[in-house]
């Protein structure tokens, strides 16, 4: 090989492993946001299943007036908590998607750069451009959607922990 080819080889195996690079790092995201919302979509059925319960111990069991008023208030929380693990379900979904496309995105401009190597034609470097650029769009957008479902997880966690509080204040 001559001093010419050297630098364009390592230019290649630079833009082959970009995208890769990207993939690899977009991936750890997924499975992070992935597990995010497994755990949400379990306290959604443990509370889910909680509420059920609450309100069929009303209708079966002979309740005092205080534990008929605990409850409405133990359901009133849960009710809060499941309309915030409903949103952040739905950010955390959103997020997924955007992240999953820009996997592929990352793995169709790997494609591209090969078949420019292959076929060279100037049609292609426009379009692997454009799909690099619309994977980190993607990627920007997913990780904004996995920042509010953070914020959200504070606030839900803050939430918690007011209830019980004021429940166990209520009931002393």
């Amino acid at each position: 090989m001559s001093q010419i080819e050297i630098p364009d080889l390592l230019t290649y195996i630079q833009q082959i492993l970009t995208p890769i690079a990207m993939i690899s790092g977009v991936g750890i995201m997924t499975l992070f946001t992935q597990t995010r919302y497994g755990r949400i979509v379990d306290a959604t059925r443990r509370l889910t299943h909680d509420k059920i319960n609450l309100i069929r111990s009303k209708v079966s069991k002979n309740l005092t007036e205080q534990e008929t008023k605990m409850n409405k208030k133990i359901i009133d929380h849960i009710d809060i908590q499941l309309d915030i693990l409903i949103r952040r379900g739905a950010y955390l979904k959103r997020a997924l998607i955007l992240l999953l496309t820009g996997i592929f995105l990352f793995i169709f401009t790997s494609v591209l750069i090969l078949l420019q190597e292959i076929v060279p034609s100037i049609f292609i470097v426009p379009l692997t451009m454009t799909t690099f650029i619309a994977g980190l769009v993607s990627l920007i957008y997913g990780g904004i959607f996995i920042l509010i479902d953070l914020t959200l997880s504070h606030k839900a966690a803050l939430i918690a922990v007011e209830s019980a509080a004021e429940i166990y204040k209520t009931f002393e």
